[in-house]
């Protein structure tokens, strides 16, 4: 095989079904298809942005009128897409003579093992994860698979030292979606999310940080093996095909006569200016209030925690607790202009990594519903009582840490406590808390989409203290009966008791809620 296009060869695969589909399958018969069904939740993300930047360049749509116009028709229009990508045909090609994704000029460079290109394969230093694959143990792909994970490896790889290429230099920088969490609106079909994620596109207009010079990768001049140091994206679709690593994927012939990828190059790749900020391009992530720091998986905390870090906010509410992505913001305009109606409630799903430093501990997909009020920044009192029901929740919960760490002094010593401060110790009762709220969190959003503020207060009121007292008498069951130990219990209990009242009488009194 001297060839593989993604264009025409099955490589993407679906939900629901055994058989991939290639990418121009995926946009010409979106509206057929459930949704892209990735082996990592990194992969189905990396596929859907790829996705994306194809469709800015071939219809934009450069406004909401545009929008509307491809919404009603329940279909991408064709003929654009076919004629834009025939155009581009030969840079898709993954052995062709500017390869994608790739850089021809480490065709030289001595290659590594193709788990290099799979995060949960062993190779050398890095973590064997969910299977049990070690560095000596050959590793083959597939071209389709290859695909798959090149596309991956240049939107989330993280960085570290890689394998030198023009320069001498192995330090790499994390790729733009390793840096958060992506969030992308779900749809029925391929078409509704791939929709419910394109904001109007016009290069030079929109969206914000799209100059008239952006282009994606493949509109480009081919890969320079020496990658641009400390460089900004030239706008969305730029951000979006984002080289983070320079690669060469090395071909091999089976005994069958098929083609396989045994061997790969990673280098470091162009590196974004330690002055940039992904929340002025960026359109999928979700950024924390001081508009820098994008908002994360977190095993330790569930999405649902950081809800109030996804709503709008007005000029009348300070958005210290975040800033939503912005397809959030053009969703709502779309509802206004072009006459789309969202369901009460949005489903949406996170995807990213939770890793420690250069190491990827596991990947993750983390879905959540938000009340459509929450992307209307005049609707305050939705916004009001999710921010205050969330505070009241990590109020008690910090509450609840603190009192166990008083009980678990009574039988630790000082550099006991130290040691297990050192390893971020956690009671399990906390745990038990958060996990009895991670459902009643769907009711408070259902609640909060219907209007019924005063419900959803009470409702959560009783969700928080019937989990907080069942984590308080699981923590006053440990220890000894000594009489002092018995005495701190007591004390604890009546702490948990006095303090819960005070925050969850402070949820009640939360202006614009009736009580």
């Amino acid at each position: 095989m001297n060839s593989f296009n993604p264009l025409d060869q099955r490589c993407v695969p679906i939900l629901g079904q055994d058989d991939e589909v290639s990418l121009m399958d995926l946009l010409t018969q979106a509206d057929e298809l459930s949704g892209i069904g990735g082996e990592s939740p990194t992969m189905t993300a990396a596929l859907y942005r790829l996705a994306i930047a194809v469709l800015h360049r071939s219809l934009g749509p450069v406004d909401g009128d545009a929008w509307k116009r491809i919404w009603q028709a329940r279909e991408f229009p064709v003929e654009r897409i076919v004629d834009y990508l025939d155009l581009w045909r030969h840079r898709f090609d993954l052995f062709g003579d500017e390869p994608f994704y790739q850089c021809r000029d480490l065709a030289t460079v001595k290659p590594n093992s193709a788990a290099l290109l799979v995060p949960y394969k062993s190779s050398g230093n890095n973590v064997t994860l969910f299977d049990h694959t070690t560095s000596d143990i050959r590793v083959t792909l597939t071209p389709a698979e290859a695909f798959r994970w090149l596309v991956t490896v240049q939107a989330f790889d993280l960085g570290g030292t890689k394998t030198p290429g023009a320069s001498p230099d192995k330090s790499s920088t994390a790729a733009p979606c390793a840096r958060g969490a992506v969030f992308l609106v779900r749809g029925a079909t391929v078409f509704e999310t791939l929709m419910f994620n394109l904001p109007a596109y016009e290069p030079g207009r929109r969206p914000m940080g799209t100059s008239a010079r952006d282009a994606p990768v493949w509109e480009r001049p081919q890969l320079s093996a020496m990658p641009r140091k400390a460089a900004v994206p030239r706008g969305w679709t730029d951000l979006l095909t984002w080289q983070s690593r320079r690669v060469w994927l090395r071909r091999t012939q089976n005994e069958d006569g098929s083609v396989a990828i045994g061997e790969v190059v990673i280098c470091p790749g162009d590196s974004l200016h330690k002055d940039f900020q992904l929340s002025h391009v960026d359109q999928h992530m979700a950024f924390y209030g001081d508009k820098v720091t994008p908002l994360r998986i977190d095993r330790e905390r569930a999405l649902w925690r950081s809800a109030n870090a996804l709503a709008a906010r007005s000029g009348a509410l300070e958005p210290r607790h975040g800033v939503p992505p912005r397809t959030f913001g053009w969703l709502l305009e779309t509802e206004k202009a072009a006459g789309l109606r969202l369901p009460q409630l949005i489903p949406v799903t996170a995807y990213g990594l939770v890793n420690k430093q250069s190491k990827l501990i596991t990947w993750a997909a983390e879905d959540i519903v938000l009340p459509a009020r929450l992307l209307d920044p005049a609707e305050t009192e939705a916004a009001t009582a999710l921010e205050s029901a969330l505070r009241a929740a990590e109020e008690v919960g910090s509450l609840l840490f603190e009192q166990a760490r008083r009980l678990r002094g009574e039988f630790k010593t000082r550099i006991e406590l130290q040691e297990e401060k050192k390893k971020d110790w956690r009671p399990v009762q906390l745990t038990s808390y958060w996990a009895a709220l991670t459902p009643e969190y769907d009711r408070l959003a259902h609640l909060l989409a219907e209007g019924e503020y005063e419900e959803a207060k009470r409702s959560w009121s009783r969700a928080v203290e019937a989990a907080a007292i069942k984590a308080l008498n699981r923590m006053l069951a440990t220890g000894t009966t000594s009489t002092r130990n018995l005495a701190i219990r007591a004390k604890v209990a009546s702490t948990v008791t006095f303090r819960l009242r005070q925050a969850l009488a402070q949820l009640e009194a939360v202006p614009g809620v009736t009580v």
